[in-house]
């Protein structure tokens, strides 16, 4: 088993607390001290910082002094601090958020290029204007790396995700950590729930209390819970919903029609306006800044497209018109401000908030620590020899400080 150096917020407050936790096993080794030490390295104190076990239940640790690692075998003991890291802190999740940013990131554009070139959409005439008929060998290649992409991304993505979160919600309430407080609620009716079976109504209708949900959240490590951390329990599934939505405009824009068409505008207010109603309806975020903000998007897009009506309403009297041009890009600058303020509020400053708090408290810690080491070799030494004090303040017998 490798050791890795301590991790602040996880080890370095239990051997704050208590004295014989995560002792350097060479200091209190009576042979050690006695026969390999020199007199200098004997009377030499150990590190603060100091190496443990990845086994959560062992006790065992040397601090930098004794452990004596070649740079190759530092390395190696800083990855292995990462990967506990990353399974025990929430790094994972960030590590997880980033990859559901990044799918959702490609999702639209990629669906868009397979959906074109699969249903020979008009934007492919001038590089396949045949498409089927017949098919050449580099477009029927394209198009069946793009009816891939639309099974596995398209589909595959969306249904993943639902799965997960299923599987994840049915996790949580079998656990038993919010028993006494789940809910069932649907529009007719609300009443206590006790988990028992596991049918698609218990998962889908069944929630709890934001602030009892938000404690469980603070021990959540999931890598995916960045898919239902800002959403109620009730609402954990929104997000997948989402991607029908990308898929509703992409269609929309594809065959509606003409780009800017009168009929492309309608449809697209349509797919958008129930957008609107559904995060209206549903209210499914915690925090009311993220609700504010959905909502305020969706509202964006349906006032844009209203405004291209007016636009093309104006054009037709008068093709030199351009004020509601400047109406356009004023509510596209009024909610680009709002984003980054809510991005701020929501996502920056409690990260910041966090960061600095727990540096404070790191700090803090290791100055208790030293202080009360350093007290602890000054009584031993004043009671003599029989006290030779050691690294953490112990007798070489394996006692106590007084």
């Amino acid at each position: 088993t490798r050791l890795f150096p301590a991790v602040d917020d996880t080890h370095l407050p239990v051997r704050q607390r208590d004295l014989a936790a995560y002792p350097c096993a060479h200091r209190n080794n009576q042979i050690l001290t006695r026969y390999c030490l020199s007199a200098t390295e004997r009377d030499d104190s150990c590190d603060i910082d100091f190496f443990v076990c990845p086994v959560e239940t062992c006790n065992f640790a040397l601090c930098e002094k004794c452990i004596g690692l070649t740079p190759v075998q530092t390395l190696r003991a800083k990855v292995a601090q990462t990967t506990y890291i990353l399974q025990n802190t929430n790094l994972l999740s960030f590590v997880g958020l980033a990859v559901i940013v990044l799918a959702q990131a490609l999702y639209l554009p990629v669906m868009k290029s397979a959906v074109s070139t699969v249903f020979c959409h008009s934007s492919l005439q001038c590089h396949y204007p045949d498409c089927y008929s017949p098919a050449t060998p580099e477009f029927l290649a394209t198009s069946i790396v793009s009816a891939f992409m639309i099974v596995a991304l398209g589909v595959g993505l969306v249904w993943f995700l639902f799965t997960s979160l299923v599987r994840r919600k049915r996790a949580i309430m079998q656990s038993s950590a919010l028993d006494g407080h789940l809910t069932y609620k649907t529009c007719s009716e609300e009443r206590p729930h006790f988990y028992g079976s596991s049918g698609i109504a218990d998962t889908l209708f069944v929630g709890t209390p934001d602030a009892v949900y938000l404690r469980l959240l603070a021990r959540d490590f999931s890598m995916f819970k960045g898919l239902y951390e800002q959403y109620e329990m009730r609402w954990m599934f929104v997000h997948p919903v989402t991607f029908v939505f990308k898929v509703a405009i992409l269609v929309v824009v594809l065959y509606s029609g003409e780009p800017d068409s009168l009929r492309l505008i309608i449809y697209s207010s349509i797919v958008e306006i129930v957008q609107l109603l559904y995060f209206v309806i549903t209210a499914p975020f915690i925090d009311s800044w993220l609700d504010f903000l959905a909502k305020s998007g969706s509202l964006h897009q349906v006032a844009q497209l209203g405004l291209m009506c007016l636009y093309r309403a104006d054009t037709y009297k008068d093709p030199n018109a351009a004020s509601t041009t400047w109406w356009m890009v004023g509510l596209s600058v009024v909610y680009l401000i709002l984003v980054v303020v809510v991005i701020g509020k929501v996502a920056v400053l409690p990260v910041v908030r966090s960061f600095r708090e727990k540096a404070k408290a790191r700090k803090e810690e290791r100055r208790k620590y030293k202080a009360r080491a350093e007290a602890n070799t000054a009584n031993a030494e004043a009671d003599g020899p029989a006290y030779a004090t050691t690294a953490r303040g112990r007798a070489p017998n394996g006692g106590f400080e007084k």
